[in-house]
């Protein structure tokens, strides 16, 4: 009870501070080694999308990378376009715990991470 308490306080505080930067969408050839905040790095081959890294947006720094290739699971579907639009959520089941969505750019934080 005290550790879901915690955590709705951090994603409480997070929401208020982390939500005015916009995540971008950058393709690339290849996720570059020094990923930079609010960008969603997708690699690809130009006719289709492999993966997708960027940072978490807790601030923690950590990198996360997401498949994008519906043949394996699991598999995040991403919205074409410059502003990111990312299905399912997220959820780090290690360090942080953030749990949150991409819509149209935004974050927008789960509250019952555990």
């Amino acid at each position: 009870m005290v550790m879901r308490f915690l955590l709705s306080v951090k994603t409480f505080f997070l929401g208020l501070f982390r939500q005015d930067k916009l995540f971008k969408n950058k393709y690339v050839e290849m996720i570059p080694e020094n990923l930079k905040p609010g960008i969603l790095y997708v690699e690809g081959d130009g006719s289709k999308n492999q993966f997708a890294s960027f940072l978490c947006p807790c601030g923690c720094k950590e990198e996360i990378n997401l498949n994008l290739e519906p043949e394996e699971e699991p598999c995040w579907l991403l919205e074409e376009g410059a502003v990111t639009d990312l299905a399912p959520s997220v959820w780090k089941s290690n360090n942080c715990k953030s749990h949150f969505f991409i819509r149209k750019g935004k974050i927008k934080w789960c509250s019952d991470t555990l």
